[in-house]
């Protein structure tokens, strides 16, 4: 359920905000920071539920369907269709009940066979994964940061309880500063959104020519992509019992900024980037993370015991270090890249042919084609 909910977000937001990419990079960084804190907030809960309970793993498995059954109920309810094809289709139903009966979306016309709606839906986002670089590379940098956060779920208790020897219950409170620096991410987006666009980066940024405005506002994952090697070598060797707690705890905050801004960047970017196929990207690019996120944990221990926690969150800070180039790359060649993607032109095709009205013919017995724009305003149908 929360991979669906993380695959269907950026998709919604590239529908609501495709023409207006500071909104879409703002609305990426709250998606960002309400999908990554959720875990970070839960260990206030679970470590209490854990160190004054028998059963807490019990009461985990009655409460989440109990929880997840009155949710989705609510979420149906108020939770607007934003993908354009939908909205129209819901268009021309209304104005076919009205008695307008040659009222039709375009799509309405060709009916999809089986083969033609797996390949849209299922065999679309590994064709994606495999021959787009920009896909490829975001996913590198979010599985990363994302198996990171995981692996911390088992490394913090290591650190803080058998090293410094907190109190079971009291371990949670130590991810409260990973979600101080998710919060952060969020307050400063808008000043450093405005400071990537009056920053040149010499050497990067072709000489005599503008960047283009999704790799102008790339430029913000710049920070978070150092922020996470410099908050991992920190935890790592501040980590040992000679050390006060308070510096391990602290290094929480630059590595909370550094995942909201490699999660927010990357996903508004490849929203910008494929449009009508932004949910395609993005479930790619979950798949992946969340596969990685679920073996983080298993190895954590295995990872510790025989490397130490210095030396083995060391490993990882090591790896996001030389990830580091990636988005130097798409800063530099990103406009290059969409402009040969296959994916991304057919999108943005897609997307024109819906901005287009056209009417077929006047007689009544015609098919009219709904095709209306679909901006923010767009998601209300009614």
């Amino acid at each position: 359920m929360h991979a669906l909910r993380t695959l269907r977000g950026p998709g919604m937001i590239a529908d609501l905000y495709s023409n207006d990419l500071p909104a879409l990079g703002l609305a990426s960084t709250v998606f960002a920071f309400c999908t990554l804190s959720g875990p970070c907030f839960a260990t206030l809960v679970g470590f209490f539920i854990a160190a004054h309970t028998s059963h807490g793993y019990a009461y985990y498995r009655v409460s989440s369907p109990v929880l997840l059954s009155t949710k989705y109920p609510a979420h149906r309810l108020w939770v607007l269709r934003t993908y354009g094809p939908a909205v129209l289709e819901k268009r021309a139903k209304k104005l076919r009940k009205s008695g307008k009966t040659n009222a039709w979306a375009a799509h309405e016309l060709h009916h999809k066979s089986i083969s033609e709606l797996l390949r849209a839906h299922v065999i679309r986002p590994f064709t994606m994964i495999i021959y787009e670089p920009i896909i490829q590379g975001a996913a590198v940098w979010v599985t990363i940061t994302y198996g990171i956060l995981y692996f911390f779920f088992e490394v913090y208790p290591i650190v803080f309880i058998t090293q410094h020897n907190i109190p079971f219950q009291l371990c949670g409170i130590f991810f409260l500063s990973i979600s101080l620096g998710m919060i952060i991410s969020i307050g400063t987006f808008k000043p450093l959104l405005a400071l990537t666009e009056k920053v040149r980066l010499p050497l990067i940024e072709p000489k005599g020519k503008a960047l283009a405005m999704p790799e102008t506002h790339l430029k913000i994952v710049l920070l978070g992509c150092f922020c996470l090697p410099i908050s991992l070598f920190w935890f790592a060797w501040t980590s040992g019992p000679e050390t006060h707690w308070i510096a391990p705890a602290l290094a929480g905050i630059p590595f909370g900024f550094g995942t909201t801004a490699v999660f927010f960047s990357f996903a508004s970017y490849m929203s910008s980037t494929y449009t009508l196929y932004a949910s395609s990207a993005v479930a790619a690019n979950t798949l992946f993370r969340s596969i990685v996120a679920a073996i983080f944990p298993i190895i954590a221990h295995s990872v510790t015991d025989r490397l130490g926690t210095q030396w083995g969150v060391t490993v990882f800070a090591f790896i996001s270090l030389g990830m580091v180039p990636i988005p130097f790359i798409f800063v530099r060649y990103g406009e290059t890249l969409r402009a040969r993607s296959r994916h991304a032109k057919e999108a943005q095709a897609l997307l024109a042919q819906m901005h287009e009205k056209e009417i077929q013919g006047d007689d009544a017995s015609q098919a009219i084609l709904v095709l209306a724009t679909i901006n923010k305003q767009g998601a209300d149908v009614a």
